[in-house]
């Protein structure tokens, strides 16, 4: 089955910034502290950190103060704060959708749908 990633990759990366400023690196850090089962790369992640940046989402300033490579720092902007908002509804949506799939899938209304197995060691017999 393939998966769609990065789907969601702007509100994320904007709701990080929301909390705190942080470069490309840092952001895909703190994401997967976050979000154990994120599919985010850091292609996906530089790649939306660009287009939240072209669409004045976020603004970046570069930081040659630290050691090391110079950085690009990230930081939300007041559009990109009324965009978090939109996207706020539509997750909320999206989780509404999945828990009722969800119920439907693991309840007795989808007659003939095998229930999952309990363990890994049950789905290979």
């Amino acid at each position: 089955m393939q998966r769609r990633v990065g789907r969601f990759a702007p509100a994320f990366l904007l709701l990080l910034l929301a909390e705190k400023d942080g470069y490309g690196s840092q952001l895909l850090e703190r994401l997967s502290d976050w979000i154990p089962h994120h599919r985010m790369d850091s292609a996906i992640v530089y790649r939306t950190l660009a287009s939240l940046e072209r669409e004045g989402l976020i603004q970046a300033r570069v930081d040659a103060s630290s050691p090391g490579p110079v950085r690009k720092v990230y930081r939300i902007s007041k559009q990109g704060r009324r965009a978090l908002n939109g996207y706020r509804e539509s997750i909320h949506q999206c989780a509404e959708n999945l828990q009722l799939w969800l119920t439907r899938m693991e309840g007795d209304s989808s007659p003939g749908i095998p229930s999952p197995p309990h363990d890994a060691e049950a789905s290979d017999r």
